[in-house]
């Protein structure tokens, strides 16, 4: 799967995905790499739906959940993207890049929200990561 994705052959990696999702349809990695094609494939509404079916135990849930979220800001969906990355905060506390993101979009916004207990789940996350320090800068 790797080579079709490595080199852009995102039909034929479709195609082989799908019919894999048919005889494992819970597998995460799947849903993750039919997102990649998907969205390489310029199926952007397509991608978010498979990276939103990765779950949180995942290896690729950080990835898929920031992936996704970044496909809603192309689509200029920011709330969509910003529930995205609380949603995924919620659900797996440690994902630090994520609480980074989610302070991204939200400045992007450029109306910040009154603070609320949903609202600051991600920040003592951020305050405690130094990568996600640094990912700000």
């Amino acid at each position: 799967m790797r080579t079709y994705l490595d080199t852009r052959e995102y039909e034929t990696a479709i195609v082989i995905l799908q019919g894999m999702l048919k005889a494992v349809p819970e597998s995460a990695d799947l849903h993750y790499l039919a997102g990649v094609a998907l969205d390489g494939n310029d199926n952007k509404t397509a991608a978010i739906a498979q990276l939103r079916q990765v779950a949180p135990g995942s290896r690729f849930f950080q990835n898929a959940a920031v992936h996704a979220a970044l496909l809603y800001q192309e689509l200029e969906k920011l709330d969509a993207a910003i529930a995205l990355i609380q949603e995924a905060i919620a659900k797996r506390r440690k994902i630090p890049s994520s609480g980074c993101i989610w302070v991204l979009f939200m400045n992007k916004r450029k109306t910040t929200p009154k603070p609320s207990k949903r609202s600051n789940k991600g920040w003592p996350l951020i305050r405690k990561t130094p990568d996600s320090i640094f990912g700000l800068g």
